[in-house]
């Protein structure tokens, strides 16, 4: 597998910024395609967030996904649902047993043997705290869980 750098990501940001991918929405339609387990993962786990937090997972799943698709290409296998489920357990353990007192703290475990660490770093500060911050307490924990998920079985998954 490919590390996935910052040059992909931003290569993949820019094309949102620019608008050649208008609706999100439509886009993950194409990402269902591909990835119907992602898409279904992604689904069932918005209706605990706001509605600016569901919009923000939506794009970081969408950067994640078309990071993916840039570095493997054809190549990218089906992730499983049972997969996903088996991460999420997991990465609900590491987080729940950090000791970290802040979130930045808390997070600090996944980026240890991390592959795609650039990945993770964007997922991070997308959640990071400032005052313009769209995020609530209780919506960073869970959106983390998702990408990291996402993220750790499309890995898995080109591995």
């Amino acid at each position: 597998m490919p590390f996935i750098g910052e040059e992909i990501i931003e290569q993949v940001i820019t094309r949102f910024d620019l608008g050649e991918v208008q609706d999100l929405e439509s886009i993950l339609v194409e990402v269902a395609d591909v990835q119907p387990n992602i898409v279904s993962y992604f689904h069932s786990n918005t209706s605990i967030l706001t509605d600016e937090e569901a919009a923000l997972l939506l794009f970081i799943v969408l950067v994640i996904s078309f990071s993916f698709m840039e570095a493997v290409g054809e190549s990218l296998t089906m992730v499983d649902a049972a997969l996903l489920e088996e991460i999420e357990e997991e990465t609900w353990t590491i987080l729940t047993e950090s000791k970290g007192k802040t979130f930045t703290q808390r997070i600090d475990p996944f980026f240890e043997n991390c592959e795609q660490e650039d990945l993770l770093a964007f997922v991070e500060d997308s959640l990071a705290y400032d005052e313009d911050s769209e995020v609530t307490n209780i919506g960073r924990e869970p959106i983390f869980v998702v990408c990291r998920t996402i993220l750790e079985a499309l890995h898995r998954m080109t591995t």
